[in-house]
């Protein structure tokens, strides 16, 4: 617990200080994809670079590559101020990255269009020379971050240092109208209720409002470039989210679950031991140590999940632990998160 709270006040300093200093400005890049499979992919990377004098400070060749869900774009306000603090805490720059499979409709249902998408984001990673990257994804960017891995985890030229999954789909096997039903109740219901009761002026309500928001901004813009078609694509979406990813088992890199406490798409009780009767953290645990709670479902999720990893940490926060916790809680859940692959790295390492 002391070395997290260490880590902490060291970053509040620099959090504090970001006024006094200068970001290199974003970039985005598009690039379209016309897979052996048929499928044709736009990949869209924006990139989002540290402070600079914190550069000059920590500068690694480390480059955080975050995926993003669905219905959510790279160039979203919540994913920028995500992907800042991922970039500010590790001192390098961070991609965000979203794809989109074109007329998925007409193409066999044998092809799964999620994991053609995940070749299409491999060949961007692979387009733009990075050699050591972190894989980060929310919701179905988590599903397609675990093809990305499975994919290039093989690759001489890359070296993946982990793999970190927030709220992510594909953990399990659910039915298309559970995944629905959990949108609903999460996205329309739950989180907007959650922040009403915070009021309206705090930051992470305002930060709720801009999520969603452009969530369902997004869709409604889906829904007219797809014109009548839309309900095909959607229900084809839901299939694909709602099965469990079969390349789990082959992940071989430290692996970090971040899942909201009341999160009914990616429910956290699904991935915890049996005897764990109830998931009762208020707030990120730092216990590490033998049989303690993470190290017991540490043990678990080897076991059953990431049978091949080198470790895996799962945190399952009570505090605005909906679905969309990483966009309401940026900071805490990047050093969280950052800070126990670290600690997973170091034992890897041992």
């Amino acid at each position: 617990m002391s070395s997290s709270l260490t880590l902490g006040t060291k970053y509040k300093s620099i959090g504090m200080s970001l006024k006094n200093n200068h970001r290199k400005k974003t970039n985005i890049e598009k690039k379209k994809y016309n897979l052996d499979s048929g499928v044709v992919v736009q990949v869209t990377g924006k990139t989002f670079a540290p402070i600079e004098n914190q550069l000059e400070k920590t500068k690694t060749s480390d480059v955080n590559v975050f995926i993003t869900g669905w219905s959510v774009r790279a160039n979203d306000i919540v994913i920028g101020t995500l992907c800042k603090e991922f970039s500010d805490y590790t001192g390098t720059e961070t991609l965000a990255i979203d794809s989109r499979a074109e007329d998925i409709q007409k193409y066999d249902k044998r092809i799964n269009i999620l994991y053609e998408e995940a070749l299409a984001i491999s060949k961007f990673i692979e387009g733009r020379g990075l050699k050591n990257v972190i894989i980060i994804g929310h919701s179905r960017g988590g599903d397609k971050a675990i093809n990305v891995v499975n994919i290039l985890q093989n690759n001489t030229n890359i070296e993946i240092k982990g793999l970190v999954l927030f709220d992510s789909v594909g953990m399990y096997n659910q039915t298309s109208r559970e995944l629905i039903k959990g949108f609903a109740k999460d996205l329309v219901l739950n989180t907007p209720v959650t922040l009403f009761k915070k009021g309206l002026i705090k930051k992470e309500a305002r930060a709720g409002i801009f999520f969603v928001t452009q969530f369902f901004g997004h869709i409604f813009s889906e829904v007219v470039r797809s014109n009548f078609s839309y309900p095909k694509r959607f229900m084809r979406e839901m299939y694909e989210m709602s099965e469990q990813n079969p390349h789990i088992k082959n992940i071989q890199v430290p692996v970090i679950v971040v899942s909201g406490r009341y999160d009914p798409i990616s429910n956290p009780e699904k991935l915890v031991p049996p005897n764990e009767k109830r998931v009762s953290e208020n707030d990120f645990l730092f216990d590490y140590k033998a049989g303690g709670v993470l190290e017991k479902r540490r043990i678990f999720l080897k076991e059953f999940f990431f049978k091949k990893s080198l470790g895996v940490y799962l945190f399952a926060p009570k505090k605005l632990g909906h679905h969309g916790l990483l966009f309401l809680r940026p900071r805490s859940v990047v050093r969280a998160s950052m800070h126990a692959l670290r600690s997973l790295q170091s034992s890897a390492a041992l």
